[in-house]
Formats: C-alpha cells, sequence, structure tokens
C-alpha cells in the first residue's frame, strides 16, 4: 500500500462527464477520502469562480487557470501569476493578420477582445468563459484595471487548426515570456512563462509538505502533461489524448463518463465503508 497523501484530478473530461458535472459518487467518495485525512486537489484551465462552483459542499484545495494560480482547502491564495501589458501587446501584434485567430484577454474581472469581433463569434465564444466578455480598443486601461491571468486564442470551433495554430505561435518566438498550451478542442492558451499545471503542483505539495511521490495525478488531455510528469503515479483516461496515455504510467479502465477516477480510486484505497 503506497503511501498516498494527496489526489489531484483535471476537471474536463476526467472527473466531469461529459454533462460537466461531478457524479454523487464521485463526490461522496471523495468526500470520505478527505475524512481519512487523504487531500483532494482540482486542476483545472478554468478560473476559480468556476471551479469552486464544483465543489461548494466539499472545500478542496485548487489549482486553477492552467497552474496561473492555485489556493489551499480554506480559500487562501498560494500565489495568482499575471501577464504584463507590454509582451501580451506584441504577441496580438504579431496575430492580428492571422486570419483563422482569434484571441481573449482574460482578467480577474471579465474576458477583454478587440472591437472588431462580430457578436456571433462572440455569443459562441461566452460559453466557453465565466465572465461577460467585454469588447475594447484601450488594452492598456485593461491592463492597468484589471489583473490578467492568460491570453487565450480561439484557433476555430471545429478544431482541425489546433496543430498548426501552436506550432505558429511558436515561431513567433513567444517562449521568452510565454508558456503555450493547447488546452481543449481549438484552443490555445498563453500563460505567464514558467507557469503550468505541473508547477504550480510543485508549489502547493510544497505547501502542504507532500512529497511527488505521495501524490496520484489524473488527466486526460495535452495541457495535463506536464502535471502528469511530476509523479510517478500518473494515470491517463481511457477517453484521453493517446499522446497522454503514452506519457501516463496508467491508463483508467473507465471513462469519465463511468466514474473513472474513483473506479481507480476504489482499487486503490477499497470502497467506502
Amino acid at each position: 500500500e503506497k503511501m498516498i497523501r494527496l489526489i489531484v484530478s483535471d476537471l474536463d473530461g476526467t472527473l466531469l462527464n461529459d454533462k460537466k458535472e461531478v457524479s454523487e459518487r464521485t463526490r461522496e467518495y471523495l468526500k470520505s477520502l478527505t475524512a481519512k485525512g487523504i487531500r483532494f486537489a482540482a486542476a483545472s484551465g478554468r478560473g476559480r469562480e468556476d471551479v469552486s462552483l464544483y465543489f461548494q459542499d466539499f472545500p478542496c484545495a485548487m489549482v486553477t487557470d492552467n497552474g496561473a494560480s492555485a489556493y489551499t482547502e480554506e480559500g487562501e491564495k498560494l500565489f495568482f501569476e499575471t501577464l504584463f501589458c507590454k509582451e501580451t501587446m506584441e504577441v496580438m501584434k504579431q496575430i492580428d493578420p492571422i486570419a483563422y485567430m482569434h484571441y481573449f484577454v482574460v482578467g480577474k474581472n471579465h474576458v477583454y477582445v478587440k472591437e472588431t469581433e462580430t457578436e456571433n463569434f462572440l455569443e459562441e465564444a461566452q460559453y466557453y468563459f465565466r465572465s461577460p466578455i467585454q469588447k475594447t480598443r484601450d488594452w492598456e486601461k485593461v491592463f492597468r484595471d484589471d489583473e490578467i491571468i492568460k491570453f487565450s486564442i480561439n484557433t476555430g470551433w471545429d478544431g482541425r487548426n489546433e496543430e498548426r495554430g501552436i506550432q505558429q505561435i511558436r515561431e513567433l518566438g513567444v517562449e521568452e515570456h510565454f508558456s503555450p498550451v493547447l488546452s481543449g478542442e481549438g484552443w490555445l492558451e498563453l500563460m505567464k512563462a514558467g507557469v503550468s499545471k505541473g508547477n504550480a503542483l510543485r508549489r502547493l505539495a510544497g505547501h502542504y509538505g507532500i512529497a511527488m511521490e505521495e501524490m496520484l495525478v489524473f488527466g486526460d488531455y495535452l495541457n495535463d502533461l506536464n502535471m502528469l510528469s511530476v509523479t510517478p503515479n500518473s494515470y491517463a483516461m481511457c477517453n484521453g489524448h493517446e499522446e497522454v496515455k503514452k506519457h501516463c504510467r496508467y491508463t483508467t479502465t473507465y471513462s469519465n463518463n463511468e466514474d473513472g477516477v474513483v473506479r481507480e480510486l476504489e482499487k486503490i484505497f477499497g470502497e467506502i465503508e
């Protein structure tokens, strides 16, 4: 029986089913583990407000915004990494001419887009963001008035441009100031350089005095790779990206729609008494 003190799970495609719910069984099981002193952390590309909606009756640690911020169970902020105006505007200039790329500047209070985006496009995009989307022409004001966490780029709703997109972004040489990641179908995100779910987990575990081998991590997508690589106890979802399965030590037997995470945990910790 290996000593596991922290369980970490991605949300979309992993802990959540395709209806975007945490099942009753999952919730009850995680609660029973925390009662035994085993911590749980949700790790997501989503923001804090979004993530906490899933855990209102069940305080847990959170890594949010692809690792730009992290919070303890008590809701204490461990860190919050923000982007700078000058470097971000540099990237905007470079991608403005690329027709299939649309960018969103994601702040603590709002999500901002350039004035020329169409209403139709924004209606579709709003589905992905908890905060209201605002059009702007004054980016300096945006960075002055809000804390900017990430720069999201949509490469089309069908996902077919995403590989080309990340390739193009890397060729622009953004990696001096940003860490680019593919975060979902058709979405690229630029976080501050050095920000990743993996680095955030190291900091979270450090805060609790938990060693890497005392963690168990579940994920399904490419933005989970660096987080899955921090521990030997890495689980790819069987419904996950093939690349992710290749890099993980284990693959779950069941998918995110079949309580895949909890059924693996039951193999390790046993059924709830």
